[in-house]
């Protein structure tokens, strides 16, 4: 009795052990291995049309794409177009519930190919897989080899690559015993070709692992949404260059959870209160929703992804509601406290009619962006405010900060977005995704949203290069934003720093050009013709000489340092020239 009892917890404990399963392929002779993501499976049918018994169950359904165009195939073997769909189960299985409604769908489905989805152990980063797979041959001889053991396992050659001979493109069939992925194993491990590998399909579109990145179409834009594609602020082209790194943001605002997931690792150590005077507090999720947007942590798995993903977040709180009896006073020792404490962004997500001409609160911003920062100023960014077309509200209005409106994902004007000659570039403001309380995360609207965006931007502009000051930081915002929608933007003396409309600024704001702009500052600017709207920016004092201005053109000179105009320079009639430091 005593052996079967041992027995009968031998078998239960290899039960409880028992492995996930793993797939893996060789690359460059290292085994790379995979477990099931049980969530999704490619669907491969011979015809455009998912069954009603597929439509009828608990689970998500991509559009049916065809997996290649009509073209030559590998000595002339007839191969039809197959149509593929990625299913998504609502709910998270079990590996033994997996298979087995992929075995059910096959059974119903006999002409189906069923490939299960993988990823990399300890993420849930989605990894697709196809039936095609590729192998690469020794010698041009193994083609008879290829071909006998392709057979042999139910498998058709499509087509010899015709760049890279040496590599075949495969497909499985509805008749083949191994998925793709396994078929490139059992290729590669008979050891007669030099390697095989299976066609592994992840976003390419997206430059995030985070899995809320595809909500966030202000940063990546494909169409999610059934929106115009690439109207978004080129974030994922400007990360190989900047990130926001050694970047402090304060977000001033109704404070913000210092302790959410998604922020934590880069939030900065001190924080201040304008009430108390002490460290700051979390009144509502206005603050939470704007530091989200600004400095979400990037590929931790978590929700979401900031624009500047590696800058530091400052939380300065303001209860910003009524009663308010101190309200001008405690905003203005807000800003205050945080250019002395080594902010380099100041985000202002709030405006109000009613401080218009508040000398107090401006006092506060001149000393941000003329002594911060070691003297190089802060750049400080303003909500324009959400007036319905009014007009652009207190602070936005003043000229040493960056007014943001508002756009949507088609490239428009929100309709809530203020307008006016004050309003310098607009960041997406409509249906953003963003964190918020209890570590969670939701959508967000309005110039508030759009705001910390331009913040973001700010911030990876000075991680590219620290040493520009604040007017030039504006400058280059202003200057390499993205003229979209259905505007005329125009040069008027009051805009010097590209074609403007009243309705969107400079247009949409742009981090990859600014921050390739950033990248690139000059020392000597001579013997050149300037013909259109042109800034030059000096790496610290800047030398200009032989240079014409003409044709109406606009030659915008900022540097750090001194700027030397020296003989022969001409700005003829109907041009201009402005210097700024």
């Amino acid at each position: 009795m005593k052996k079967i009892l041992l027995l009968c917890f031998i078998m239960m404990l290899c039960n409880s052990i028992q492995s996930q399963t793993v797939y893996y392929y060789y690359h460059e002779g290292e085994k790379i291995s995979f477990t099931i993501n049980t969530q999704y499976v490619l669907l491969s049918l011979s015809e455009p049309v998912i069954p009603e018994f597929i439509k009828n169950m608990p689970i998500k359904i991509s559009e049916l794409r065809s997996d290649m165009s009509e073209r030559k195939q590998y000595q002339g073997q007839k191969r039809t177009s197959r149509y593929c769909a990625e299913l998504q189960f609502n709910e998270r299985l079990s590996e033994d519930q997996y298979f087995k409604l992929l075995a059910e769908i096959k059974q119903q489905q006999p002409d189906a190919i069923i490939t299960p989805y993988v990823k990399y152990d300890n993420t849930e980063e989605k990894i697709g897989t196809s039936n095609f797979f590729y192998v690469k041959l020794r010698s041009e001889k193994d083609t008879t080899l290829l071909r006998k053991i392709a057979e042999k396992a139910n498998c058709i050659i499509i087509e010899q690559d015709p760049f890279m001979p040496s590599w075949y493109v495969l497909n499985t069939t509805s008749k083949s015993e191994r998925n793709a992925i396994e078929s490139a194993a059992f290729f590669s491990e008979t050891g007669w070709f030099l390697t095989a590998e299976p066609c592994l399909m992840t976003d390419l579109l997206q430059c995030a692992t985070d899995p809320y990145f595809g909500n966030q179409w202000g940063l990546s834009n494909t169409g999610q949404f059934g929106t115009e594609i690439d109207i978004d602020i080129k974030v994922c082209d400007a990360w190989p260059f900047s990130t926001g790194s050694n970047v402090k943001v304060a977000i001033i605002d109704s404070g913000f959870d210092r302790y959410h997931p998604d922020l934590i690792a880069n939030v900065f150590p001190e924080s201040y209160d304008t009430s108390t005077g002490d460290t700051s507090i979390f009144y509502r999720n206005h603050g939470l929703n704007c530091a989200g947007i600004v400095g979400a942590v990037r590929n931790n798995n978590i929700g979401i992804a900031g624009v500047a993903p590696n800058c530091q977040l400052i939380a300065v709180s303001d209860y910003l509601g009524f009663p308010y009896p101190n309200a001008v006073q405690e905003l203005a020792s807000g800003i205050n406290w945080a250019w002395q404490h080594g902010a380099d962004v100041l985000s202002n997500s709030w405006s109000n009619i009613e401080y218009l001409n508040t000398t107090y609160i401006g006092d506060a911003l001149s000393n941000a962006t003329t002594l911060g920062r070691a003297g190089k100023g802060c750049v400080v960014a303003c909500a324009a405010g959400n007036s319905d077309g009014g007009s652009v509200r207190y602070p936005a209005l003043r000229q040493d900060v960056i007014a943001v409106g508002a756009a949507d994902c088609n490239g428009q004007r929100a309709s809530y977005s203020s307008i006016g000659t004050e309003l310098d570039v607009v960041a997406p403001g409509t249906h953003i995704y963003t964190t918020a309380s209890e570590d969670g995360y939701y959508y967000f609207t309005g110039t508030s949203a759009a705001t910390p965006h331009v913040s973001g931007v700010a911030a990876l502009i000075l991680g590219a290069n620290p040493d520009l000051t604040q007017s030039q930081v504006r400058l280059i915002i202003e200057f390499t934003a993205q003229k979209v929608g259905d505007y005329t933007y125009q040069i008027d003396p009051e805009h010097q720093n590209g074609a403007w409309n009243e309705e969107m600024g400079y247009g949409l704001v742009n981090a990859f050009s600014a921050v390739a702009y950033a990248s690139s500052c000059v020392l000597n600017f001579i013997n050149q013709t300037v013909t259109s709207m042109t800034p030059v920016m000096g790496c610290d004092d800047l030398n200009v000489q032989n240079v014409t201005v003409t044709n109406n053109a606009s030659l915008i000179l900022s540097a750090p340092g001194e700027i030397t105009i020296d003989g022969p320079f001409e700005v003829q009639i109907g041009s201009t020239l402005g210097v700024q430091y």
